[in-house]
C-alpha cells in the first residue's frame, strides 16, 4: 500500500537525469526549445551550473564561451524545467506555502512529457540522442520553527532515536547537520539523507531534510527509467517514515495510509 500524507512538509520535488554532454547545445537552441514550451513556462532565467564533484563546465568549442544552465518557469512559479548541456530536471516547488502539494504521479508525468519533448527536439535540431548517465529524485522537506518544532530540544520529537542533550557546557544547540547514505534495493543506486538547520527566505529558523535517490548505471531496456523512479519514490517515502516519528506523521503531516 502506498504511503501518503494530506499535509506533508514538502517544499520541493526534483525529478531528473544527467546524460552524456551535448556540447553542440548552444545558447540559440535553448531559445528554440523555449518556443515549444513557452505557453506552459513563460518565464526564463539563467542559473548557476550544476557540476558533479571534480567535473568541469562545458564550453562552446568555437568561442570558448561557457554553456549555460537555464530555468524555464511557469507563470505561478511553482514548476520549472532546468536544462543544461548534461542535465534535464523538472521541479515542483512551494513559493508562498499555500500551494497544494502536487503528487509524485503528476510531477513524474510532467517530467516524462517534457523529457521526451526535449529528446525529440535534440533529434530534430542536432540529430543527437540522450544517453543517460544517472537518474535522480529529490524530496526537500522543511520543518518550520513554531510548527513542527520550537527549540532544538524538540529534535527527538521530530526524528526517531535522536538523543542529543539540548545543552552542553558551552551553551545551547544553535544548529545541526547530519548526512546518511543508504543503498537502494537490488543495487539500484543510493539514497542520501541530509538534515540541517536552515533559514527561511521570509525569516525564521527551519530544519531542512533532503532525501535524494541516485541511480546506478542505467540498464539497457525500455522500462528501466520508469521502473527506477518507482523504486526511488518508494525508498524516499519509506525512508522519510523510518526516520521521522509517528506522532509527527499522524498529528502534523496527516498520514493517510
Amino acid at each position: 500500500m502506498t504511503i501518503s500524507f494530506s499535509a506533508p512538509p514538502i517544499n520541493e520535488v526534483i525529478v531528473g537525469k544527467t546524460f552524456e554532454p551535448q556540447t553542440r547545445l548552444l545558447v540559440p537552441y535553448y531559445g528554440r526549445f523555449w518556443e515549444l514550451i513557452q505557453n506552459d513556462f513563460p518565464g526564463c532565467e539563467h542559473a548557476p551550473l550544476l557540476l558533479d564533484p571534480g567535473a568541469e563546465p562545458h564550453f562552446d568549442r568555437t568561442t570558448g564561451a561557457m554553456l549555460p544552465r537555464v530555468w524555464f518557469v511557469s507563470a505561478d512559479k511553482t514548476r520549472l524545467l532546468q536544462v543544461q548541456s548534461d542535465r534535464f530536471h523538472c521541479n515542483w516547488r512551494q513559493t508562498d506555502g499555500t500551494q497544494p502539494y502536487a503528487r509524485f504521479e503528476s510531477i513524474y508525468a510532467e517530467y516524462k512529457k517534457y523529457a521526451e519533448l526535449f529528446q525529440t527536439f535534440l533529434l530534430g535540431q542536432l540529430k543527437a540522442e540522450l544517453v543517460t548517465r544517472r537518474c535522480e529524485l529529490s524530496y526537500i522537506n522543511v520543518f518550520r520553527q513554531g510548527r513542527e518544532w520550537n527549540d532544538w530540544s524538540d529534535l527527538q520529537r521530530l526524528f526517531k532515536d535522536v538523543r542529543l542533550p539540548p545543552k552542553v557546557e558551552g551553551g545551547d544547540i544553535r544548529g545541526a547537520y547530519l548526512q546518511l547514505e543508504y543503498g537502494l534495493p537490488k543495487d539500484a543506486g543510493k539514497l542520501t539523507v541530509s538534515i540541517a538547520s536552515a533559514k527561511l527566505t521570509a525569516g525564521g529558523d527551519a530544519i531542512r531534510m533532503e532525501l535524494t535517490a541516485s541511480s546506478s548505471k542505467p540498464e539497457p531496456h525500455a522500462d528501466w527509467e520508469h521502473d527506477w523512479f518507482q523504486v526511488a519514490h518508494k525508498a524516499i517515502v519509506e525512508g522519510f517514515c523510518d526516520l521521522t516519528t509517528d506522532v509527527m506523521q499522524q498529528t502534523i503531516w496527516k498520514r493517510e495510509t
